[in-house]
């Protein structure tokens, strides 16, 4: 799936995760961002990049 694609509901499997000030759900590698699309809850896939250790 590629960054900036929508779903409309969260894929099943997934964890809560928190980077810096943001909250994120995860499955797999794929992070997903909550957004309103046309006032409708979406579920986008988003970049996050780590900071290394």
């Amino acid at each position: 799936m590629e960054v900036g694609s929508n779903l409309p509901n969260f894929p099943i499997g997934g964890e809560e995760v928190k980077i810096g000030d943001q909250t994120y759900m995860k499955v797999g590698e794929t992070y997903y961002q909550s957004v309103k699309i046309d006032g409708k809850p979406k579920y986008e896939v988003a970049q996050v990049e780590q900071a290394s250790k």
